[in-house]
């Protein structure tokens, strides 16, 4: 037995980069590499598999070939206690563990080029990736999240886990989600909530206080219903939305809790929801929004500002939000949208919004910022308008100089995108997104 024993340490002492070993010696693999190592796991399917690492090594993890490695079942990789390790390269499918990739009080990991195809048991019980127990500066990119069945991306601010707060500095750049079915037509008896591709904070409305700083760009997002109104879900305050492309949505992105949050540079076409925002300081600029039902709105809310009572599921009113450069397009309601849902429940309208330097572009062109038609409340008492340009929309074609000049700079701003000769946007893909191996199709 003592030979054996010197065997299996010298074995998993001499891992380099051209040995495969199996998924289920990945363990004892970690323990014993190097940093600077690969570990490559062997092809196969692996079902039921429970992968736990914890490492402060520089190692990598990954199949002999990308997508190789497929884990089906209610497969489940948990990271905790980590830094510095990277893991790519796999296909998760149709895996129904309730969290299929866990970062626990881990650092610095990098979560790449992975596909996710029809994940998840629970519409709000679980994710595809959950970061949670003050896990920071983590990367995930160039993943793909094909017809998520659960959550995407979570950042944890639990009520009853104080280290969520450090939850911090965490990147998703280069990664598609995409065609996510209606929640009711998966889950009939559940109701019409969840599988939002990322949330920023989840665990109670305390999170709204935290900055997270999380920074989500140069995604596309294309073709999701979800519940009908979220992609993108921020409850928690200090993140960054940039440069990332909707093309085709259901839902849209909704600041649910939070203050001081930025939505800058995004392109967005004929996604209905378009921005919903509430709770305050944030900052929406440069977005060209083409399309959809309503390109950003403020409802009311049921607290105002600076309410500090913890609740679950409550809207906190829009207060100081600043909307500036964005362009609208061809909405099919109206493109600013202020007070939608009052009622006695709902009674705090938006208070001292900024609306400068934004340009519109629609039918109805002297209706492009309001307030709902059920409000007898002038729209000064809301917001100040300032230096803005409104321009009739005929044949829902022609796009105005001042309009064609805007697409220009966001074709110059926002990778991906580009016009045609005509000055419309061309439906196209952004590219090195998503993983190098597999590409979604629709």
């Amino acid at each position: 037995m003592k030979w054996f024993v010197l065997f299996l340490i010298a074995f998993f002492m001499s891992l380099k980069v051209n040995l495969a070993i199996p998924l289920q010696r990945i363990t004892e693999a970690v323990r014993y590499a190097k940093s600077g190592d690969t570990i490559f796991i062997d092809n196969g399917i692996y079902n039921n598999i429970r992968v736990y690492l914890e490492t402060d090594k520089d190692i990598c993890i990954m199949p002999v070939s990308l997508g190789g490695v497929v884990l089906t079942g209610k497969s489940q990789v948990i990271i905790k206690n980590s830094s510095r390790l990277k893991i790519g390269g796999f296909l998760f499918r149709e895996v129904k563990a309730t969290d299929l990739i866990i970062l626990s009080n881990s650092h610095h990991i990098n979560v790449f080029e992975n596909y996710f195809y029809s994940c998840g048991s629970s519409p709000t019980a679980g994710s595809v990736i959950k970061i949670q127990n003050g896990s920071s500066d983590n990367l995930i990119y160039n993943n793909v999240f094909d017809r998520n069945l659960t959550l995407g991306i979570v950042i944890m601010t639990s009520r009853t886990n104080p280290s969520d707060k450090n939850n911090v500095n965490n990147q998703i750049f280069n990664n598609i989600f995409c065609n996510t079915p209606r929640v009711l037509d998966v889950y009939s008896k559940k109701g019409n909530n969840g599988m939002e591709a990322i949330q920023l904070g989840a665990g109670g409305a305390a999170g709204r206080w935290w900055n997270l700083n999380t920074n989500i760009y140069n995604n596309l997002f294309e073709n999701i219903t979800g519940d009908e109104l979220e992609i993108i879900s921020v409850k928690s305050s200090g993140n960054v939305i940039c440069n990332n492309v909707f093309l085709n949505n259901k839902s849209g992105i909704t600041i649910r809790y939070g203050n001081n949050n930025i939505i800058r540079e995004n392109f967005l076409l004929d996604t209905e929801k378009g921005i919903r925002v509430y709770g305050s300081g944030h900052i929406i600029e440069r977005n060209f929004i083409m399309g959809g039902n309503v390109g950003i709105s403020l409802p009311s809310a049921d607290l105002p500002t600076g309410e500090s009572l913890e609740k679950i599921a409550v809207y906190y009113q829009a207060d100081s939000i600043l909307i500036r450069d964005n362009t609208f397009f061809n909405q099919g309601a109206t493109s600013i949208l202020f007070g939608y849902g009052f009622n006695k429940n709902q009674k705090y309208l938006p208070q001292r919004i900024k609306v400068a330097s934004n340009v519109f572009q629609s039918k109805d062109a002297a209706e492009s910022v309001r307030t709902d038609r059920a409000l007898n409340v002038p729209l000064n008492q809301i917001a100040e308008i300032l230096d803005n340009e409104s321009h009739p929309l005929i044949d829902n074609k022609e796009m105005s100089v001042s309009v064609r000049d805007r697409a220009k700079q966001a074709e110059a701003s926002i990778q991906h995108i580009e016009l045609d000769s005509q000055g419309a946007f061309r439906s196209v893909k952004p590219k090195g997104i998503g993983t190098s191996w597999k590409q979604p199709t629709h």
